[in-house]
């Protein structure tokens, strides 16, 4: 499995990261690191995860995995939506570069109340934090995987935003814990479509980052 990183910063995460022998559920980590600075286009053929510090190039990343792709899919686990004027979901869904329905949205709990009419009105799915904490993590994991199965090649991003700001200083007050998204992503990487994941966090958060990655971990086809 590559793990590509888009600046020199993240050499001492990717350093730790490479050190540790096996995941929580003792799978053999053997990432295959690579510094690629900015844009980081990946090999189609092989699991990636990109490590990265600003959601500002996942647009061109995103429509790269989606070009070729047959019924592409992608899960953004973020305290946003990402859908303002020029931002991320607004570009990919404007530009028709995604179809609505090929989007899943988890973990979201701050957005406007246009944002939250465009994702109602659209029948987009979505599951923010107020369904996590009403229905379970578990409920909550088994209704997104149960959409991700259907996608013949799935993107999984997961900005650190949806981080409690307890732990993290870019996380959002009401957000998620570590030890929940670990158990998000304990499920999620195993998901036979799932080929590219992409990690926003920044480089000083060294020992979440590299807990987070070690977990994202999955052996490679």
């Amino acid at each position: 499995m590559r793990l590509v990183y888009g600046a020199a910063a993240f050499e001492g995460i990717v350093s730790e990261v490479a050190s540790r022998e096996v995941t929580e559920k003792g799978i053999d980590i053997a990432y295959s690191p690579s510094y690629k600075e900015g844009l980081m286009l990946g090999d189609k053929d092989r699991r990636t995860v990109f490590l990265n510090s600003s959601i500002k190039y996942s647009l061109a990343q995103v429509k790269h995995f989606i070009i070729d792709a047959k019924k592409p899919g992608l899960l953004i686990i973020s305290a946003r939506s990402y859908m303002k004027s020029k931002e991320l979901m607004n570009q990919l869904l404007l530009h028709h570069i995604l179809p609505m329905e090929n989007v899943v949205f988890l973990g979201q709990h701050e957005y406007s109340k246009g944002e939250l009419s465009f994702i109602k009105g659209n029948g987009l799915h979505f599951f923010p934090m107020s369904e996590v904490y009403d229905s379970g993590h578990f409920e909550v994991s088994e209704g997104v995987m149960s959409i991700l199965k259907k996608f013949r090649e799935l993107y999984i991003l997961i900005d650190s935003s949806v981080l409690d700001s307890s732990v993290i200083s870019v996380g959002r007050p009401g957000g998620i814990m570590p030890r929940e998204l670990v158990f998000f992503m304990q499920r999620f990487k195993h998901l036979k479509p799932l080929n590219t994941m992409e990690l926003i966090i920044p480089p000083a958060e060294r020992e979440l980052a590299v807990k987070l990655l070690s977990e994202m971990y999955v052996d490679s086809r």
